[in-house]
């Protein structure tokens, strides 16, 4: 029942994530091979074993891959999150919108921060927060601007309020009010995509996909940069709390899953909505349900 269930997200995943895709090909891009691979991630699903096998094409704007990714890592976390439950932040960093042209440089400014300061804290006596930090992107629709931002999970209210304080130095065009620092930390906003694909029309109340274009600019703009990042583990802390020693790169996060081709024979094939067999039989049992075939529809 819990395989069906697995199946059926990610039938939905493939569903909506086909027809986004479809329109991203459709956009003055550069990423235009790399779409067309996603749009065949997990056309065929083979089962081996009792476990359910394909191909994925391991890019972030793949709906079922960027699910599998968040889950990989969220799972490779979950015991340094249990342990340091009572002590762990969430800190949102965000700088003003910016526009069009200057979005790659505002994120890659903002990688930078890290740097800086991990490396003001080491001159000053080997201070270390470990930290787990998630770069997103929303386009908005309105003012037609880019708002890059970070989602941190730090370890210490005294770390929180350093990264904090040292944003602002850093940026001195940031807001105080903008920031944003509460105690605990959402698996939510870590679990989310790297940016809406999402918008609600404020007429109609109903979901739309947002503009195709500032979708794909965003995927270009953060090409090459890392969505997620940690730092501050001294080599103990790895030990303990990591079944391995994780570096974040997103490739080797991505080893975990062996996209390897199979024999296929018994395979299902995705066939609009799910994955068919040659005698017929559905793999999930999907149907979208008439929310998702309107979005879908009206594209």
């Amino acid at each position: 029942m819990k395989q069906i269930e697995t199946l059926q997200k990610k039938a939905l995943s493939k569903y909506i994530g086909n027809s986004l895709i479809n329109n991203l090909q459709k956009t003055n891009t550069t990423l235009t091979k790399s779409y067309k691979n996603s749009f065949f991630c997990n056309s065929f699903l083979y089962f081996q074993e009792g476990k359910c096998k394909s191909v994925y094409c391991k890019n972030r704007w793949c709906l079922n891959c960027s699910r599998v990714k968040s889950a990989l890592i969220i799972n490779q976390f979950e015991k340094w999150f249990q342990i340091n439950e009572g002590s762990l932040y969430m800190v949102t960093l965000t700088l003003p919108n910016c526009e069009r042209e200057n979005l790659r440089y505002q994120v890659r400014k903002m990688n930078s921060f890290f740097r800086y300061w991990q490396e003001s804290n080491r001159k000053k006596g080997g201070l270390k927060f470990p930290f787990f930090r998630k770069l997103e992107v929303t386009f908005n629709n309105r003012l037609k601007n880019y708002h890059p931002h970070f989602h941190v999970i730090i370890e210490s209210q005294e770390g929180s309020q350093d990264l904090y304080k040292k944003w602002l130095q850093y940026f001195p065009g940031s807001k105080e009010v903008a920031q944003d620092i509460r105690v605990g930390y959402s698996m939510k906003e870590l679990a989310k995509y790297s940016t809406k694909i999402f918008t609600k029309d404020k007429k109609t109340d109903k979901r739309k996909f947002i503009d195709f274009e500032a979708l794909n600019h965003i995927y270009e703009s953060v090409r090459g940069t890392r969505i997620f990042q940690t730092g501050g583990f001294t080599k103990e802390e790895k030990l303990k709390y990591f079944s391995e020693n994780l570096e974040m790169d997103e490739e080797k996060i991505f080893d975990k899953l062996k996209s390897e081709y199979y024999d296929l024979d018994g395979a299902f094939f995705w066939r609009g909505y799910d994955w068919i067999s040659e005698d017929g039989e559905m793999a999930s049992g999907f149907v979208p349900k008439e929310g998702f075939k309107q979005i879908i529809e009206s594209i």
